[in-house]
């Protein structure tokens, strides 16, 4: 498959539907159908070009549809969203259904402020023993990035940390009574190849321990260093922060919205959206950074699928740069083949077979390789019956991994084999 004049094809576009011609409705409607259902509406509110809701629903839903719409709503971390609709007037409500809309997100709110304290707690206990890190993700777009920050919650705590430091980080933790949710393959994998790691405790939240943004191919070629070079500061309960640079937030919010699962959740399209579409964002230093990272195919795909899935118009012509770019751009064929283990749901092994060819270095690569061909007991229970069975699941992920490709025309949500 080659795009025009014989170069590299050009990524799929999720394609709007066209608008209902059956004017407002109150039967709700929660599909996220080529961004035209209520909820992408709802996701793509306050942003520039964002669809008019009162064009959608001039009345208070009825029971059942408002019931559909609060619970995907809540599902997908977006009653922030709908708050700020309701209270700008542009969602009409039911008295009954506002006090149950805010209820709702005042849960989300709470959970959240439990978050917040274990992250204090967290980071004053890496900052005594000298553990570098920084904020990601909810926490951090939320206060850097979101007016007021109570429109972004989030589930679990996210750090990032030094590969060097990472076993330092797990056993502070492992202290206070957090214990790995998985084994790594052999004693120090996970600082120097993984992703991180999560650990979990009785009652308490998830903590999410990140050396890098993302698994596979992708994740493998992300500079950490860099990561820690610069980052924004925020005040949380009266204590100095620090998250990622917003360069690197963004692609990030890209990573997490093309690699982090099929379909892409609104709120992750929504963040896209939120921090590509700021007026002083530097594109060029996005585009840069991806191109350092071969990341484009992920931020351009993410870019695209934020616009086309929230609906935001926009005037041709008067793309926001970062749009721009990203519609214009056309993927390699390496990067398609990087890319297509990510479009498989819960395709784990691919990504990590793929990861392979991220990894700078052969013996980088063959420590990697090796890692995973023979790692420790711990982490082979329950995943293969012997050594020889993973070897086999290996070799046949391998082979289906270099024929797949992503579907054209699908958005880049699937794969299939060719």
């Amino acid at each position: 498959m080659s795009g025009p004049c014989g170069g590299p094809p050009p990524l799929p576009v999720v394609e709007r539907a066209p608008a209902s011609a059956g004017g407002p409705s109150r039967s709700g409607g929660a599909s996220r159908s080529g961004g035209q259902g209520l909820l992408g509406a709802v996701a793509a509110f306050g942003l520039s070009g964002a669809p008019a809701l009162r064009a959608r629903v001039d009345t208070p839903l009825e029971d059942g549809a408002w019931e559909a719409l609060l619970g995907a709503a809540r599902g997908e971390r977006l009653t922030g969203a709908l708050v700020a609709a309701v209270e700008a007037g542009a969602f009409p409500v039911s008295p009954s259904q506002e006090a149950e809309l805010f209820e709702t997100h005042l849960e989300a709110v709470c959970r959240v402020l439990s978050l917040e304290r274990t992250l204090l707690e967290v980071c004053a206990r890496f900052q005594a023993a000298g553990i570098d890190h920084r904020v990601l993700k909810g926490a951090a777009v939320a206060h850097l990035d979101y007016v007021p920050s109570s429109m972004r919650t989030y589930a679990d705590v996210d750090l990032l940390v030094r590969g060097d430091q990472i076993d330092a980080a797990i056993a502070l933790l492992g202290g206070e009574g957090w214990e790995r949710q998985y084994p790594e393959p052999r004693p120090g994998f996970t600082g120097r190849f993984g992703k991180g790691m999560s650990l979990v405790r009785d009652g308490g939240p998830e903590i999410d321990l990140h050396r890098v943004l993302a698994d596979g191919p992708f994740g493998q070629r992300v500079e950490p260093e860099l990561l820690f070079a610069g980052g924004e500061r925020f005040v949380l309960g009266g204590r100095e922060l620090r998250g990622l640079g917003r360069t690197e937030r963004l692609l990030h919010a890209c990573y997490h919205a093309c690699l982090g699962g099929v379909p892409a959740r609104l709120w992750t399209l929504r963040d896209v959206a939120q921090l590509g579409s700021a007026p002083d964002l530097d594109a060029d230093a996005v585009v840069a950074l991806a191109a350092r990272w071969g990341a484009q195919i992920v931020v351009a795909r993410a870019v695209r699928s934020a616009w086309a899935v929230l609906g935001l118009e926009v005037e041709p012509g008067a793309e926001p740069g970062l749009l721009a770019w990203a519609q214009s751009y056309r993927a390699t064929s390496r990067e398609e083949r990087w890319l297509a283990p990510y479009l498989v749901a819960g395709w784990y092994p691919g990504q990590a077979v793929a990861a392979v060819a991220g990894i700078r270095g052969a013996r980088a690569k063959l420590a990697y390789v090796a890692g995973l061909a023979f790692p420790q007991r711990s982490y082979v229970a329950g995943r293969d019956t012997s050594r020889v069975a993973r070897w086999r699941r290996g070799a046949r992920v391998f082979g289906q991994g270099w024929r797949l490709r992503p579907v054209a025309g699908s958005g880049g949500e699937e794969s299939r084999v060719e």
